[in-house]
């Protein structure tokens, strides 16, 4: 069966359905072909199972979702807040039930239409084929679009049902007031000190490994993007990512270079923001390339939005930028991400302009749109790939422009920023000192005090010399 065709794909993630859903409508008015989820289209009140199918039922009652959901196909992964437990992983109980739960929102999410003919319905079932009725094989699958004149294939990862536990398990699965917070905290500090470089924690689970492999070795696709809903190549110790599982990280680089699929992109969400990431691909004729990860988060609320984050947000940000191609390449509001084919050329009577704005080749554009009334969807022009096309589709003439590229001799990507040990001692030294300060010195003094201000603050009293006149007197003086 061919594949569907599309011309315009959005994708987004983190959405408190309990929030105006009013921005349906804007990313509609797009008219994409296909959305995906990059996790967290809900937001659990509780962690346990029964707290899931709530969350799901008030986004899919809500008619700004549906309306969109009527006019497009929905796909997508999971995170943790659609997974239902902040932070949770391959402990989290009940995990079948929750994937059946996931499963059933994107059923609901794409009801028959009453125009659709029946090759329309069979291409929908067949690209929802994968789903596991038991729930006990997790959320991974793939699905292959045709954008133009190339075929586009997406790796949907699932990051969540096989993870193991961070290096220090995240008191994020622990509900209680900032715990999130504070989790990401301990998170970032015990990443910058150096523990868990060498952590062997595994993210995808063996069938998952092996299901990846097969896919990248039996692939034609133009154009491939890995969606994993947490980020695999920032440089940020505070959220969530690929990072925190160096040896998993390592080892999918690895074998996306052993296949070296052609026009690799990533795909992620998770982090309350959008920025564009990437990693060096030097191969062996001397030559070197690009995998860029777009990450688009934030449709409802983003890392910024109240007055102390306003601050630590981009803070942070401008901290730990190693990973992006310019140090300001991210976007702190509201936003969604669309990824649309832009054929070569353009309109004939428009010629000279057509030529400044159109390359000569087709392309795919992926960009960060925003969601905020004040710029609303316009494209930011430091969150934007650019994908080039072949002119034509051909699966033998894909394979043979893979076989005609050298291989692939290494992948640099940017690893957490590690504090050099003098700097470590130098901190220990304060904190011992100012803790010294703070138990000992001042005590001491706060004891010598009140003597110090009495003979300060009482007048003296004139006294009158007066001569003993007996030898006891004198004696006891």
């Amino acid at each position: 069966m061919a594949a569907e065709q599309a011309n315009l794909v959005a994708f987004g993630s983190c959405n408190r359905q309990r929030l105006p859903q009013s921005f349906w409508k804007q990313i509609g008015s797009l008219h994409p072909d296909l959305f995906l989820w990059m996790g967290d289209a809900v937001y659990t009140k509780g962690y346990s199972f029964p707290a899931l199918p709530t969350a799901f039922q008030q986004l899919l009652s809500d008619g700004n979702y549906t309306s969109f959901a009527a006019q497009t196909t929905i796909d997508g992964v999971w995170d943790d807040h659609d997974y239902g437990v902040n932070d949770g992983g391959v402990h989290v109980v009940d995990k079948a039930q929750r994937a059946q739960e996931y499963m059933r929102f994107l059923q609901q999410s794409n009801p028959p239409s009453p125009s659709s003919t029946a090759d329309v319905d069979a291409a929908t079932a067949q690209d929802f084929s994968w789903m596991d009725t038991t729930g006990e094989h997790g959320l991974y699958h793939s699905r292959t679009v045709q954008m133009g004149p190339a075929s586009v294939k997406f790796l949907f990862l699932d990051t969540r049902s096989f993870r193991d536990d961070h290096f220090v398990p995240s008191l994020g699965q622990v509900k209680f007031p900032l715990s999130a917070i504070i989790a990401s905290a301990f998170r970032g500090a015990y990443s910058v000190l150096g523990f868990g470089r060498q952590y062997a924690g595994d993210v995808l689970g063996t069938t998952q490994w092996a299901w990846l492999e097969n896919e990248l070795a039996q692939s034609t696709a133009d154009v491939h993007f890995v969606v994993s809903s947490i980020q695999v190549l920032t440089s940020n110790p505070v959220v969530e990512s690929w990072g925190h599982f160096p040896i998993a990280k390592r080892k999918l680089m690895d074998l996306l270079a052993k296949y070296d699929p052609p026009q690799l992109h990533f795909l992620s969400g998770d982090v309350h923001l959008a920025e564009v990431s990437q990693a060096t691909v030097h191969r062996t004729d001397g030559s070197v390339s690009r995998w860029q990860e777009i990450t688009s988060s934030g449709m409802t609320h983003t890392c910024q939005d109240n007055p102390i984050n306003k601050v630590l947000c981009p803070a942070m940000l401008y901290l730990f930028h190693q990973h992006r191609s310019t140090v300001d390449a991210f976007y702190t509001h509201r936003n969604f991400g669309t990824i649309e084919y832009v054929p070569a050329g353009g309109p004939a009577a428009a010629a000279a302009a057509a030529a400044a704005r159109h390359p000569s080749q087709p392309t795919l554009k992926v960009n960060v749109r925003s969601l905020e009334p004040a710029h609303m969807l316009q494209t930011q022009p430091l969150t934007s790939v650019t994908i080039p096309l072949p002119s034509s589709s051909s699966a033998t003439a894909t394979t043979a422009a893979a076989a005609s590229r050298a291989a692939i001799a290494r992948v640099q990507y940017a690893d957490f920023y590690v504090i050099p040990w003098y700097l470590v001692l130098l901190v220990v030294l304060n904190v011992l000192l100012f803790a010294r300060y703070l138990f000992v010195v001042r005590p001491q003094r706060l004891r010598r005090a009140p003597h110090a201000v009495n003979t300060a603050t009482t007048p003296a009293t004139p006294t009158t010399p007066t001569t003993p006149t007996t030898g006891a007197a004198i004696k006891e003086d």
